[in-house]
C-alpha cells in the first residue's frame, strides 16, 4: 500500500493507493450486476477478483480531460 500526506483545501490529509492501477475502472464505468430489474438503484459492483483489466482510458475524469 502506498500512502502519502497531502494538503487538501488547506488541511493535511492522508491518501492511500493499493497499487492496483489495472483495476481502476472509475465509479461510472465499473461493471455491475442489476439485482432488481424494477429498481435501477438496486445493483452491486463486481469485485476486483471478478473483473478483468480496466481499459487504458476509462473515460472518467474529474475537472477536465488531460
Amino acid at each position: 500500500m502506498l500512502e502519502k500526506e497531502i494538503l487538501y483545501f488547506g488541511q493535511k490529509t492522508r491518501i492511500a493507493c493499493d497499487g492496483k492501477c489495472e483495476k481502476a475502472w472509475g465509479i461510472n464505468n465499473r461493471p455491475r450486476v442489476q439485482l432488481d430489474k424494477n429498481n435501477i438503484d438496486d445493483f452491486a459492483y463486481l469485485s476486483d477478483d471478478e473483473l478483468g483489466i480496466a481499459p487504458v482510458n476509462p473515460g472518467t475524469y474529474e475537472g477536465y480531460a488531460a
